[in-house]
């Protein structure tokens, strides 16, 4: 994604736009998987303990349906 970048999309501001959207929605991503992780070692380690809550999984499922059919489209599209 940074090559399409510096290989001219930044020469197209409506492109660069949404390629700088998606980076950081990939940073932000990766922040939380990286939080994610380093709860989990903490759960296994003893430092940290779970509490169970009832949890809505639809709004969970539309994020996640969402996020990889526009992935798939990306892929479909090469």
């Amino acid at each position: 994604m940074p090559e399409t970048l510096l290989d001219g999309a930044l020469e197209e501001p409506a492109n660069a736009r949404e390629f700088v959207q998606i980076i950081n929605s990939e940073a932000i991503r990766l922040t939380s998987l990286i939080n994610d992780l380093l709860d989990l070692s903490k759960i296994e380690s003893g430092a940290l303990s779970v509490q169970l809550k009832p949890t809505r999984l639809r709004p969970l499922l539309e994020r996640v349906i969402n996020r990889l059919s526009r992935q798939a489209g990306r892929k479909i599209l090469r």
